[in-house]
């Protein structure tokens, strides 16, 4: 799309300006960026990934209500990614906030409060007696990952080749055979 330069990686950054994460420190995603230059007065990715094998999904959960929270609603997206070492599965979550239509009347307060939603699930399994190096390996259970443009660079796209981000399943099929060959080697 010719956004290369228009994209900031924050890699492992931590944010620990604001207090009360679930550890007690500030949070530090695992991977998370942000358009470049962000728009004046922001200061936190609009994407986090968050990642973990000894932490279960819940606590992934946790720190993703977190990120929302203490960035004051800046991040737009987080990934988790749960990798399941018994189970060879890799789980992911992509999660956004939503806000719900107004009502009028006494909840109408509570209606204007954001959400966060599982908007996409993926799980990746790997086939038992396989190669862990072969992308056919592993089985997608549902389809490709979109990343909204517009939540990501928090503008519309304005020309043709700006597009919402696809990962294909047959990207997730490398991404995960390079996620587990790694992950067999460490055991070894």
């Amino acid at each position: 799309m010719g956004l290369q330069d228009a994209w900031k990686d924050h890699g492992a950054t931590r944010f620990p300006q604001q207090q009360g994460h679930p550890s007690g420190n500030g949070g530090e995603g695992d991977s998370g960026g942000s358009p470049r230059p962000q728009p004046s007065g922001r200061s936190w990715p609009t994407l986090v990934i968050g990642a973990g094998d000894s932490s279960s999904l819940e606590e992934l959960r946790r720190d993703m209500r977190w990120w929302f929270s203490a960035s004051n609603h800046e991040v737009k997206i987080i990934h988790l990614a749960k990798l399941d070492l018994a189970g060879r599965r890799t789980i992911l979550e992509k999660w956004v906030e939503t806000t719900p239509p107004p009502h009028s009347g006494p909840t109408a307060r509570a209606a204007s409060m954001r959400t966060p939603n599982c908007v996409q699930e993926i799980t990746i399994d790997w086939t038992e007696n396989t190669p862990v190096e072969i992308p056919t390996s592993y089985i997608v259970t549902t389809d490709d990952l979109r990343l909204k443009f517009s939540l990501l660079f928090l503008r519309p796209p304005e020309n043709p080749r700006e597009h919402d981000i696809l990962i294909t399943v047959p990207r997730l099929q490398v991404w995960a055979s390079m996620v587990w060959e790694t992950v067999v080697e460490l055991q070894a």
